[in-house]
């Protein structure tokens, strides 16, 4: 059904391959051997993408690359020089818009789906060879999915949440040649849902450490009663829960200030959830910031309380700047963060809980630096380097070619 309905777009291709949509400025001589889909405007996916491609070997290797956003954190493609070329539907607005909506029993593409699979289909009868890697779940991406099919182009699925796939996705789980993964629970919570083991890399993201300073060299400009809270303000994240912790942290600790850093449609009702509190003088919003590394150094404790994840870059950030961590109990985040030991895990939307472990690193130096100490050489870890990760990513583009 999906299949036979994009096929009647393959007639306006003769028509659209000339117009400006379909031009590709590429490099002279270059064979694009990956092109990677990236739909996100910021937050973790792009700036996993963004690291992977600064790092990335483009003589051995090269690729290009199609964005949906063209501004915020996904602006940073259009500076990377190693892509052969890097194109953005430029979209208005933050939000990711359906390829598919669904009509009585049938689903029907959108507007933008037609769109998004001739430019992909354009771009894979350009380039016979080239794999197809997809830096988000398969629903966002699912016209590149079946227009890699038509022409008989690879694809890699990097799947960086934990997420409940839709019919859709679940239907098109045999033209997806490799799955990658987060954690081992991420593995098993897809296996659950009919991906085949064979076909699921376990690769976990990496950190470079170069960027972020050790606990024993920050400690002159740590300010041990600010919290701090990194990643884009969407209600998944899970801020609202630290909110309603800190009045209760409080209580004890009257001092204490929140720092929530991040962009995003959920900020208005999180100011208004301050307000309400009585705690808006204690929580500042720094909206994006580049300089994350600078202002984690300026913090005691870092704190994550999303509702659903992947690998959470900004646990990972935290720990390699040697901060104590308080991190919801999610799916494989125990493959990150040793409970006891660099940090306590939660319980999610439970704010008391997260106020006491909150108070307890407030009323505790040694254990605080303690367990930031242990972040740290968890980080340090080989699983977590860019290197291996690069490596790793390699060898599954390898085996699907």
């Amino acid at each position: 059904m999906v299949l036979s309905c994009y096929g009647t777009c393959l007639l306006l291709l003769t028509c659209c391959s000339r117009t400006k949509l379909f031009s590709i400025n590429a490099r002279a001589n270059v064979k694009v051997k990956v092109i990677f889909f990236e739909a996100g405007i910021g937050g973790g996916s792009v700036n996993r993408l963004l690291n992977i491609l600064r790092q990335w070997d483009y003589t051995d290797i090269p690729c290009s690359l199609i964005t949906f956003f063209n501004k915020s954190q996904s602006a940073q493609f259009k500076d990377l020089i190693g892509p052969a070329w890097v194109k953005s539907f430029a979209l208005p607005g933050e939000k990711q818009p359906d390829s598919f909506v669904k009509i009585s029993a049938f689903f029907s593409p959108t507007l933008h789906g037609i769109h998004y699979f001739l430019k992909s289909l354009f771009v894979f009868t350009s380039n016979p060879k080239a794999l197809a890697y997809i830096n988000n779940t398969p629903y966002a991406h699912l016209p590149v999915i079946i227009a890699a099919t038509l022409t008989r182009n690879k694809v890699i699925c990097h799947l960086r949440s934990m997420n409940v796939l839709t019919r859709l996705e679940k239907v098109m789980i045999f033209a997806v040649d490799k799955f990658i993964v987060l954690t081992c629970a991420a593995k098993d919570h897809y296996m659950r849902q009919g991906i085949p083991e064979h076909k699921i890399e376990v690769i976990y993201d990496s950190i470079d450490l170069s960027r972020f300073a050790r606990a024993e060299s920050r400690r002159e400009g740590e300010d041990a009663s600010t919290a701090i809270v990194v990643g884009s303000l969407f209600f998944l994240k899970g801020q609202d829960v630290c909110l309603k912790a800190l009045p209760l942290v409080r209580e004890k600790h009257p001092h204490v200030r929140l720092t929530l850093v991040g962009e995003g449609y959920y900020e208005n009702d999180l100011r208004l959830l301050a307000r309400s509190l009585g705690i808006e003088d204690s929580v500042a919003f720094k909206g994006y910031s580049d300089r994350i590394s600078e202002l984690l150094q300026k913090h005691g404790i870092g704190i994550l309380t999303s509702r659903k994840e992947g690998m959470p870059n900004c646990v990972q950030e935290y720990m390699a700047t040697g901060l104590p961590v308080i991190v919801a109990d999610l799916p494989g985040i125990r493959e990150l963060v040793a409970e006891g030991e660099s940090g306590f895990i939660v319980s999610q939307e439970s704010p008391e809980e997260l106020a006491r472990a909150w108070i307890t690193l407030l009323e505790d130096d040694y254990l605080r630096h303690r367990m930031g100490k242990r972040g740290r050489m968890i980080m340090e870890e080989q699983r977590f380097t860019p290197e291996q990760e690069i490596k790793r990513i390699v060898e599954t583009i390898k085996s699907c070619q």
